[in-house]
């Protein structure tokens, strides 16, 4: 029964594609199936260089939804022809469009969320393998209601089988009713992190400081305004990144945490396919 290891991890608006060393750990691993969020279309060519030197080839990106999927050329897996899809949960409007084209390094510049998705193939095993960022927790309905959505996406014919869905889901601190009720609505397991955490103020740079800044307004104790070390700074972190499967030929092995060149750290998840 072959393995295979799918990694995730959020690229902080392409922060690890930008790093020499942000794939490192993914490769280090082994990563089979590499998926991505927040990657920008300005950063196509480094992102290619980068996958490059690390022995990853692009399937697919779609850079208005901030989403890429690559394959290790070390994999026993290929891509199947003809199988990658895109899926749009909410388009652009012609006015974010012309932002885009101009402004792309724009903060929320990925106004096109959706998921991408590929079948991967070896002599003895298939799945498919997805990937997908819906909308920040502060947009508490429309997240649930593209969170919905996905669940409903996901009884295509299209994702029969064996089948892995990767993402930064934005739930924060940790899955949400919706997220559950999606997941066993379709029948998706969670690959288990425990309780660590995938993203927290302490790794994003600067804002770090703005995080610290409103915290202090709101509740400006003694406490909290000595409170500048890293434990206040993962006071404000939770699980928004997962890794969730299914199917008749999948099981689970193994998933750790990593920390990657983001504000986010990357999931890498290892399970026997037949």
């Amino acid at each position: 029964m072959p393995k295979i290891i799918i990694a995730t991890g959020n690229t902080c608006y392409g922060r690890t594609a930008r790093a020499a060393d942000g794939l490192e750990p993914f490769a280090e691993a082994g990563t089979d199936v590499l998926t991505l969020q927040e990657l920008r279309d300005p950063e196509a060519d480094t992102f290619t260089t980068q996958l490059d030197r690390y022995n990853f080839t692009l399937i697919h990106a779609v850079g208005t939804a901030g989403l890429a999927v690559a394959l290790s050329r070390d994999s026993i897996f290929s891509c199947e022809l003809g199988s990658i899809h895109h899926e749009s949960f909410r388009s652009m409007r012609p006015w974010e469009r012309r932002l885009y084209n101009g402004q792309s390094r724009l903060v929320g510049q990925f106004p096109e969320r959706g998921l991408v998705a590929a079948r991967f193939l070896s002599d003895e095993a298939d799945l498919t393998v997805a990937t997908t960022h819906p909308f920040p927790p502060t947009r508490t309905r429309a997240r649930n209601n593209q969170v919905r959505y996905i669940g409903e996406h996901l009884t295509n014919p299209r994702y029969a089988g064996n089948l892995v869905v990767t993402g930064d889901w934005n739930h924060w601190p940790t899955a949400q009713v919706a997220d559950l009720l999606m997941r066993q609505e379709a029948g998706l397991s969670l690959a288990d992190i425990g309780e660590q955490q995938t993203w927290s103020f302490r790794n994003m740079g600067k804002m770090q400081y703005v995080a610290r800044g409103v915290s202090m307004l709101r509740y400006p104790t003694l406490q909290n305004i000595r409170s500048f070390g890293d434990e206040y700074l993962d006071a404000f972190g939770g699980q928004l990144d997962a890794i969730l499967y299914r199917g008749p030929g999948i099981s689970h092995i193994k998933t750790v945490v990593v920390p990657i060149q983001s504000d986010h750290r990357g999931i890498i998840s290892t399970f026997d396919v037949h």
